[in-house]
């Protein structure tokens, strides 16, 4: 029995954005028409969903998909709590990501 092993971190499989580079969260933001023009490193899976539940589009339209931002938000919380020395590193260095 053997094991495939992916280069690629489980976030990037699943498309966190705290795996994804900038400039691929910035576009996906861009395409739904968020009114977000940054998102801050710190904690920025919660800033994510709420730049998605801000979107100007109608990609979010559903009951059960606003329960799922908001069930989403909570881990976010929890995953970013984990990640602040990371994060606060980052945003030191390179401060807020910027949608363009």
């Amino acid at each position: 029995m053997s094991f495939r092993v992916s280069s690629r971190p489980l976030g990037l499989r699943h498309g966190y954005p705290l795996s994804n580079s900038d400039s691929e969260v910035s576009s996906k933001l861009k395409r739904q028409n968020t009114s977000c023009e940054s998102i801050p490193r710190v904690y920025s899976g919660v800033s994510y969903n709420a730049c998605k539940m801000h979107s100007n589009s109608n990609s979010i339209y559903l009951a059960w998909v606003l329960g799922f931002y908001v069930f989403d938000s909570v881990l976010s919380t929890a995953t970013d709590t984990v990640a602040l020395p990371y994060t606060i590193y980052a945003q030191n260095k390179r401060g807020n990501l910027v949608i363009e």
